[in-house]
């Protein structure tokens, strides 16, 4: 049981995201899946966290950071690192609105580069003339 309940962080940290879910959920009416991922992203960060010695009040630009490295390093997609990016960034922006945190430790990292696909038109012309 006590391994189960490390997993997904500690009370404090679970409380404050609960908050946070309940306020998205309240006042921007966001839908169950959007709460459920905003609810894994951070508490995986959480859990990032935790194993650096901090929790989700006192983490700071170098832990984002570190964990935006942990994610880059697993291969996960740019894309998906951005939107943990994004939920990390709404909840801080919580507890800053909150006074519950005086800074914003998402504010300065940049998101990762997200590549695009060329238009079609450039494909087709790519492909036809080789």
């Amino acid at each position: 049981m006590r391994a189960a309940k490390k997993a997904r962080g500690s009370d404090e940290d679970r409380a404050l995201v609960e908050s946070f879910l309940d306020m998205m959920s309240a006042e921007r009416g966001a839908a169950r899946n959007t709460l459920d991922a905003y609810a894994r992203d951070i508490l995986a960060f959480a859990m990032d966290c935790a194993r650096g010695g901090c929790d989700l009040k006192t983490a700071d630009r170098e832990q984002v950071r570190a964990h935006l490295a942990g994610l880059s390093a697993a291969s996960i997609k740019p894309s998906s690192q951005a939107r943990k990016l994004s939920a990390l960034r709404r909840f801080y922006g919580f507890l800053y609105s909150e006074g519950i945190r005086r800074d914003d430790p998402c504010g300065a990292v940049e998101a990762p580069r997200l590549s695009r696909p060329l238009p079609k038109s450039f494909r087709r012309r790519g492909s036809e003339t080789g």
